[in-house]
């Protein structure tokens, strides 16, 4: 229940209304019935007092003078917070609004100094966070934010509400995360949350409804970086508010939605069965135990409707698949055409819709399922960071009707959808580059020629270096980045086809090692910032980069068990990382900003990498892609020769690959590819730049062993490409080949980030979860 109740213990005069609307209310928070609260809201409406300058006007709600006398403050108060109760069961607008005008006129009326004023302000903060959750209205979520805050402010230590104060303001935090993306929010929510834990009693009434909001916060984040810990962070939290709520708890239904949530998720990523099925048995239940009519119905359908579907990918079982459907067009009809969360249910039916027709082949499912994402991505702000999501979904769904009757404005519909949400500014970088990456696919798919491809591919390759920002550990960028290895390769590719191999080679070094890269700008020196007589400026990137190192490579995470005080501790590193990252971010930009600093720890541009070849000889920069291999031979004072090497393939590639990797081991070498993480000894050199290559030691002796005549022609034919030994044999000698950044025989980033990790040890009104 909300502050409203207990601010105002005696309202005077004293009114049989008032005393009925109590009455009816009390009887709603022991059945949860809608038809007591009703019955609360007409009894306050019948029996409000006039203030003592009355209004005519034919709408209720302008019964409230800007000005009321102190008495009616009571009336508004609880009637405000009745209509945001039925708001949240009926999805009705109208209750919102008209509970929002009674907190508004009753916040207006209080001094800052009224010890009733922090429960005053968090009411009407938190019916404007219902409303931005309905409508989607950052202009509410915005104030509900700065209320919310204020509340806070003027909450005394020791306060019973203070946990709900700091979890409606966690609420706010998470809320603005879910529409912009920024990890910052979600950081602070988790903190607001985490600390509302540890001042809840244990086995008090809102320790379940706490544990439920931090879980969920968990779980968001889990969601924008992919880090497990969180999720299964998300899973105990959850857990534990099922255990400790009531079996007639009003919120039991939101809590089971939650973990069923979490067990979805889970199954993503591990795609064990168990996972999925306790996703779908706890959905159900939710779903069971939601009446008819209640707001969150077709949410919790929707979810029971995709968490089927995603068995039926699993399992192949068709029945799972007509239930998901029945779901999920429940959960649409069910929805008001102006709810938030209407693009979210028709996307999902499209998805369904989608798998339909791959089963049937009946066209009419695959135009349905366009109709549903085309109205999804009309229905969603251009500002929400779930945009660049409906874009990709809708594209993809024109494209399969594309494949299906060679429509070319259907094709130019969908490149046109992935470049707008690869090129926007909100989002997850991951859904833009994944955009970026199927825009520049297609184009040079369907129109080599097009210099848009080019465009397409520089966008892909910079979305790399957000993706797997600064803000992240070390192997979440490895995990962020491994799906899109061969992007790299595939832009170089195109480069070359289009007689660009200038902009190959940029791309080339721009991909390789980008995490290494990444650590190497934060050892750059800024003597050019201080010859540029920016001294302070450099100073503070000098600090923030040492800062960064570390915190990339050790960073602490919590984990499940662990008391909750050290848990805040390592958030608070998290956070102080993020901010660190951020920070960095706004340093270099500044550092841009300045003339003849433009390119102020940007990649390295092809005059420049041709600047620093060696004086004499060539160097070969060999690239294996899917569809086609180059060579891109340097030489100092020369322009790049470009050879294509038309009969050299990627499969030849790896053939000698795997060929070289077992004449390693046929000689008890080690296999630097596959050990090296495992195998760190005195052998590693100079921060992992010597060749790969190596010769090793005898396992079991101390003899050394030399490339013998059959290793040297293994690996003759994979450097020198005999295939194509005509065409690269006449530069002599001198010329030193390399393979191509993500080619077989090159080292993996994660192989060289072992190497540098090793050398570098680093010396009130509750809030409902979010989930369903």
């Amino acid at each position: 229940m909300g502050q409203c109740l207990s601010v105002f213990d005696d309202p005077d005069p004293r009114s049989p209304h008032f005393d009925e609307g109590q009455a009816h209310l009390a009887r709603y928070e022991e059945t949860g019935s809608v038809t007591d609260l009703t019955r609360a809201i007409e009894a306050l409406r019948d029996g409000m007092p006039q203030p003592h300058t009355p209004r005519v006007h034919p709408n209720a709600a302008a019964r409230y003078n800007p000005k009321p006398d102190a008495h009616l403050r009571p009336w508004l108060c609880v009637l405000g917070y009745c209509l945001t109760e039925r708001a949240e069961i009926t999805g009705d607008l109208a209750d919102l609004d008209e509970a929002v005008k009674c907190h508004r006129v009753v916040v207006r009326n209080t001094w800052k100094d009224d010890p009733k004023a922090p429960g005053l302000l968090s009411n009407l903060g938190l019916s404007l966070l219902a409303r931005f959750k309905r409508t989607g209205s950052i202009e509410n979520l915005t104030e509900a934010m700065l209320w919310n805050r204020e509340a806070l402010r003027l909450t005394q230590g020791g306060d019973p509400d203070l946990p709900i104060r700091l979890l409606n303001l966690g609420a706010s935090f998470h809320a603005r995360f879910e529409r912009t993306g920024d990890l910052v929010d979600i950081s602070e929510a988790i903190a607001y949350s985490q600390k509302a834990v540890t001042l809840s009693p244990e086995g008090g009434t809102s320790l379940p409804e706490v544990l439920a909001d931090l879980g969920s916060a968990f779980q968001s984040r889990f969601k924008r970086t992919g880090d497990i810990e969180d999720l299964t962070e998300a899973i105990s939290c959850f857990e534990r508010a099922l255990e400790m709520a009531p079996t007639d708890h009003e919120y039991l239904p939101g809590y089971t939605s939650n973990l069923g949530a979490a067990f979805h998720y889970r199954f993503q990523d591990t795609r064990h069965l168990t996972d999925i099925n306790e996703s779908i048995s706890h959905f159900r239940k939710a779903t069971q135990m939601t009446p008819e009519g209640h707001a969150m119905l077709p949410g919790r359908l929707s979810n029971l409707g995709m968490a089927l579907h995603s068995r039926f990918e699993l399992t192949d079982n068709d029945a799972d698949l007509a239930e998901a459907m029945l779901c999920q067009r429940r959960a649409v009809d069910l929805t008001p055409n102006d709810h938030a969360n209407l693009p979210t249910w028709l996307s999902g039916l499209g998805t369904l819709l989608q798998s339909r027709f791959e089963r049937s082949g009946n066209i009419e499912h695959l135009v349905e399922a366009v109709s549903c994402a085309r109205r999804a991505m009309q229905l969603v702000p251009e500002r929400h960071a779930t945009f660049p999501v409906f874009l990709y979904h809708l594209s993809h769904l024109l494209y399969d009707c594309y494949c299906r009757d060679n429509d070319p404005e259907k094709l130019e519909a969908c490149i046109s959808h992935l470049k707008v949400a690869a090129i926007g500014k909100v989002g997850h970088p991951r859904t833009r580059l994944s955009a970026a990456a199927l825009w520049a696919r297609l184009r040079h798919r369907h129109f080599p020629q097009s210099a848009d491809t080019l465009t397409a591919f520089d966008y892909a390759i910079r979305l790399l270096t957000s993706t797997a920002g600064l803000e992240q550990t070390i192997q979440l960028r490895y995990t962020q980045l491994q799906d899109f290895s061969e992007l790299p390769l595939e832009a170089a590719s195109a480069a070359c086809a289009l007689g660009r191999p200038m902009r190959a080679l940029e791309w080339l070094e721009q991909g390789r090692c980008l995490v290494w890269g990444q650590l190497t700008n934060l050892r750059t020196p800024v003597d050019t910032l201080i010859l540029a007589k920016h001294s302070e400026l450099a100073q503070r990137i000098t600090e923030v980069a040492a800062q960064l190192e570390p915190a990339g490579l050790a960073r602490a995470q919590p984990h499940v068990g662990i008391p909750l005080m050290e848990r805040i501790t390592a958030e608070n590193e998290n956070r102080a990382h993020l901010d660190l990252a951020k920070e960095w971010e706004d340093l270099l930009a500044s550092a841009r900003a300045i003339s003849g600093l433009e390119t102020f720890m940007m990649p390295t541009p092809c005059s420049t990498i041709l600047q620093h070849l060696p004086e004499s000889g060539y160097v070969v920069v060999i690239n294996v892609s899917k569809d086609r291999c180059d060579a891109l031979v340097l030489r100092s004072g020369h322009n790049i020769l470009h050879i294509p090497l038309d009969s050299f393939s990627e499969e030849k590639a790896q053939r000698y690959r795997n060929g070289l990797s077992d004449k390693l081991k046929s000689h008890q070498l080690r296999d630097r590819a596959s050990n090296i993480i495992a195998d760190l000894d005195e052998e590693v050199g100079e921060r992992a730049v010597r060749p790969v290559l190596r010769v090793g030691k005898i396992r079991g002796g101390n003899q050394r062993l030399s490339t013998g005549t059959r290793l040297k022609d293994r690996c003759h034919g994979i450097f020198t490409c005999r295939e194509e030994k005509p065409s690269l044999s006449r530069f002599g000698r001198s010329a030193k080949r390399w393979i191509g950044p993500a080619a077989p025989l090159i080292r993996s980033e994660a192989v060289q980030e072992a190497l540098f990790q090793r050398e570098n040890d680093v010396h009130s009104y509750r809030q409902r979860g979010s989930s369903y």
